[in-house]
């Protein structure tokens, strides 16, 4: 059976849900028209993931986990999901999780003949705490892990590019994009607080900024350590 990415999220709320109310795997896999393994592998763990209740005193893996949901996610039913072409950022996100004791399930996908990685993970009290966190909670969270944040929202929403100068030489810069742009102005602020100079932010339904400067591109690759997006020369294209 082969499920798109929306499908794979709602069967997982719904084995989910099943299980909870005391669901065999068998029974879930006829309810659902689910193959057994499948159900299987989604509950078969020591401890169920509803039941564990997130490690919120880890400030550094949640400034790390709200950057990256703040760049970009995708939210259903209570489930949340993470689609990326990159294996690497996949695991990153997935050990984060594991770090506050959140149980991710890791799956590919083939979209439009692409392959993708893509973790599912479901916890009420995570995702209360993430849908109620204001700017304010947010920036005393980041006053020791800016860096975190800023870890999670590049490798969720940034990119690294080259730009050709005058005298044909190209050169590195980091962009930073976001169509809300409260967030995007707070991630700025973040980078001032490190002492860099990124550029004003710019466009209307889809905002962004740069970071231009040479000396700091490759400042902020060494400092944040991106997984993914982390060469000088690399474009995420």
């Amino acid at each position: 059976m082969r499920l798109d990415i929306y499908e794979r999220i709602d069967k997982y709320y719904q084995v989910l849900k099943l299980s909870r109310s005391g669901y065999s795997c068998p029974e879930i896999s006829r309810e659902l028209n689910l193959p057994y393994k499948l159900v299987y592998g989604w509950l078969h763990y020591k401890k169920k993931p509803w039941k564990v209740s997130p490690d919120f005193e880890k400030q550094d893996v949640l400034a790390y986990l709200l950057g990256v949901l703040w760049g970009r996610s995708f939210k259903s039913y209570g489930c949340l999901a993470l689609t990326t072409k990159h294996k690497a950022f996949a695991l990153s996100f997935l050990k984060a999780l594991g770090a506050i004791k959140i149980h991710g399930c890791l799956s590919r996908l083939q979209i439009n003949g692409k392959e993708y990685y893509c973790v599912t993970f479901y916890s009420v009290q995570f995702l209360k705490w993430l849908k109620s966190i204001s700017l304010s909670e947010a920036n005393e969270l980041c006053k020791n892990y800016s860096v975190e944040f800023l870890r999670g929202f590049f490798e969720s929403h940034g990119g690294i590019h080259r730009r050709k100068a005058q005298n044909g030489k190209y050169y590195p810069f980091l962009l930073f994009a976001k169509s809300n742009f409260e967030i995007l102005r707070f991630v700025r602020s973040l980078l001032f607080r490190l002492g860099y100079h990124p550029t004003e932010i710019t466009g209307h339904q889809n905002h962004l900024f740069y970071l231009s400067r040479k000396d700091e591109v490759s400042k902020f690759l060494n400092q944040v350590k991106p997984v993914i997006n982390n060469k000088i020369g690399d474009d995420t294209n």
